[in-house]
């Protein structure tokens, strides 16, 4: 699961295949059709990526190691130009 940080407005939302938007709107992100690579948009934000194991594992109330590979990862590619304009924004 991949999610979509705005440091603008630090509102954060879930990656998915219809365009996401921040609150502020300065920051986009979309899955691919594969839903395994992502195309992000926006001058200031990060993806987050949890696994699903971590993410029961706090459910469970364990410990989970937190890694962070900025804005090098093999499936996200940031993007400094617009995003594209869809219908059907989640915001």
């Amino acid at each position: 699961m991949k999610l979509l940080l705005c440091g603008h407005c630090k509102d954060i939302r879930a990656i998915d295949v219809v365009m996401t938007v921040c609150q502020c709107g300065k920051t986009r992100a979309q899955y691919h059709d594969d839903r395994w690579h992502a195309d992000i948009w926006g001058d200031d934000c990060a993806v987050l990526g949890l696994r699903w194991d971590d993410v029961y594992g706090l459910l469970d109330g364990r410990e989970v190691a937190v890694h962070s590979q900025g804005t090098d990862h093999p499936r996200v590619t940031y993007h400094t130009e617009t995003a594209p304009d869809q219908g059907g924004v989640d915001r």
